[in-house]
């Protein structure tokens, strides 16, 4: 709805506009500008046209809400458009000099002797906060990783060093085995077709080390194999062998294997073939070693080695032709 201070002003203008006919459009709009301007501020929120006829037929067009105007039949160089409201006030502009005259500094000095302070930078006049310089961060993955890295390389430079003053120290030396002799005590095929046999074996063991000795226990386990076929097994006495000790053991080994007709004649043609019948002795010994007075975790030591007699037979004499042995050691898991 239209108060009656709307109505008022529109009233005014109308009669205004009525008897301003002949007049050009330039004082029209000078003349009628005071109505507007407190129409405008009167209903400023409200978007309303108000349509004058003025006398020739130009329909004048009024943008209450945008404070603008324009004539649909005018020329471009005939639009008017608002001025300033005179009753809002304007900021003023200081009329006083900043700096006294022939002064070329202010009374603080000059600001080129002030640097900005930390974390700004001056633009023109004016001070603006200046870039955080970045922080490197790593990311905890890659710290753990190099944390974890640097650990490794230390128990490795340690483990290694360890191991060379114990190598220079103890001056380490690998054992020495090697077969002496083999006595067939049995060898023969039953009614069932199952092989017995039995044979005492001569072993050698050799510690060759002046400061390390070596303690065997339980658990040993020495085999004969014909290709393959186990023929009989038994085991080391445990015992411990001092430094640069020879040790001479005789081992008796006893075996049964079962469907072992075959197996017979197989060695008795090669016997007849070549003369000699090729065995396998394997040994596996779980052994402590001893440096000083320190003990070392269990260990095992693996033997084979590969012999040739001239027979298997219990009743005639069994010379050994040829042994050879080859050795390393394993650490107990």
């Amino acid at each position: 709805m239209v108060g009656p201070d709307c109505l008022l002003v529109l009233e005014g203008l109308w009669d205004f506009c009525a008897g301003c006919v002949s007049v050009d459009y330039s004082r029209w709009f000078s003349c009628g500008r005071p109505y507007l301007n407190r129409l405008y501020k009167l209903y400023k929120n409200h978007w309303r046209l108000l349509q004058v006829a003025s006398g020739n037929g130009n329909v004048m067009t009024v943008d209450v809400g945008m404070t603008r105007f324009s004539n649909f039949t005018m020329a471009d160089q005939q639009r008017v458009h608002p001025g300033p409201d005179p009753e809002v006030a304007l900021p003023q502009t200081p009329s006083d000099p900043l700096v006294p005259h022939g002064a070329s500094k202010s009374d603080k000095g000059d600001p080129a002797d002030y640097p900005p302070p930390a974390g700004y930078a001056i633009a023109g006049a004016a001070l603006y906060p200046g870039p955080k310089p970045q922080k490197k961060r790593r990311s905890c993955c890659c710290r753990f990783l190099c944390w974890t890295l640097l650990i490794l390389l230390i128990l490795v430079i340690a483990i290694g060093a360890t191991v060379g003053i114990l190598f220079l120290v103890f001056r380490p030396k690998l054992p020495k085995y090697s077969i002496d002799g083999l006595q067939v005590k049995q060898f023969n095929l039953s009614n069932n077709g199952s092989l017995s046999a039995a044979f005492d074996v001569n072993v050698t063991a050799r510690n060759p080390n002046k400061k390390i000795g070596i303690y065997y226990v339980r658990g040993s386990r020495l085999s004969v194999l014909y290709s393959g076929s186990k023929l009989s097994e038994g085991s080391f006495p445990t015992f411990y062998q001092g430094h640069r000790n020879t040790t001479v053991l005789q081992v008796p080994l006893t075996g049964q294997t079962q469907n072992a007709t075959a197996l017979l004649e197989t060695v008795q043609t090669q016997l007849q073939q070549t003369g000699v019948v090729p065995l396998n002795l394997r040994v596996r010994q779980p052994v402590r070693i001893k440096l000083g007075k320190l003990k070392l975790p269990k260990m095992r030591f693996l033997v084979r080695c590969r012999l040739e007699v001239n027979n298997l037979s219990s009743q005639n004499t069994v010379s050994l032709k040829s042994s050879s042995c080859t050795f390393r050691f394993r650490r107990l898991g």
